[in-house]
């Protein structure tokens, strides 16, 4: 490993890979006044966090593991991951990503968080339809703050019918 203060990608990559290999969730590691931790999330911890229940929902409604509640439940809201400038469309691609009405899958990216130069997914861990934009485009959000709202898909199937 490098003595320097700027890491190198590859050998971060290289202890990830071992991390996960070895099924360790975190390592600290430093010298004189810095200390660097890495910790791994098990997949689609990170996602459902950012899944909020709708407000307003019946006590006794039933959630599956993205979250989301069953069939009789409201709209399904998906936060912001992290704080920064909500972005509708990728900086270098024309037209929204989703639009009121669009149906997407689990694990659909619905638009992004634009911090510094690096944009974030807004992922859905649940499937459904798009209901409503929460956030204008271009706007400041907070950690967490509502950006889409999906119907959950039986809810759309049984509106459409």
């Amino acid at each position: 490993m490098t003595l320097q203060t700027q890491a190198d990608i590859r050998e971060l990559r290289q202890i990830t890979a071992w991390l996960v290999e070895s099924g360790v969730e975190f390592i600290e590691f430093g010298r004189a006044k810095t200390l660097v931790r890495l910790t791994l999330e098990p997949a689609g911890e990170a996602v459902r966090a950012f899944v909020t229940p709708p407000q307003g929902e019946a006590p006794n409604a039933q959630k599956n593991d993205a979250g989301a509640t069953n069939a009789s439940a409201a709209a399904i809201e998906i936060c912001a991951p992290l704080a920064g400038q909500f972005l509708a469309a990728h900086p270098a691609r024309d037209g929204a990503l989703v639009s009121v009405g669009t149906q997407v899958a689990a694990g659909a990216v619905l638009g992004l968080v634009r911090v510094a130069d690096l944009c974030v997914p807004v992922v859905t861990a649940s499937p459904g339809i798009v209901v409503a934009l929460l956030a204008e485009a271009g706007t400041t959000v907070g950690y967490g703050a509502p950006l889409f709202s999906l119907s959950p898909p039986c809810e759309a199937a049984a509106t459409s019918a």
